[in-house]
């Protein structure tokens, strides 16, 4: 995948690929703060991979509706 600007072809990105254009181009940068923790690009892309793997172990197959039932927190 070649690293464009997300805004440049944003629409044919999924979320995971533009998640991780901006890990390789910030990889220390904040990319979210609780309050309490804050991460990484590099850090919150390394999560965002570890669940992906695991979903995909439980064979759930790309186009699969997840469903997120959370607190606006980084957990």
């Amino acid at each position: 995948m070649p690293l464009m600007p997300p805004t440049q072809r944003a629409g044919a990105w999924t979320v995971g690929e533009l998640l991780c254009a901006q890990a390789r181009r910030a990889p220390e940068r904040i990319a979210l703060d609780d309050g309490e923790r804050r991460l990484s690009y590099r850090s919150l892309n390394a999560r965002v991979n570890r669940l992906a793997h695991l979903l995909a172990r439980l064979r759930v197959a790309r186009g699969a509706r997840v469903a997120i039932l959370a607190k606006n927190r980084s957990e």
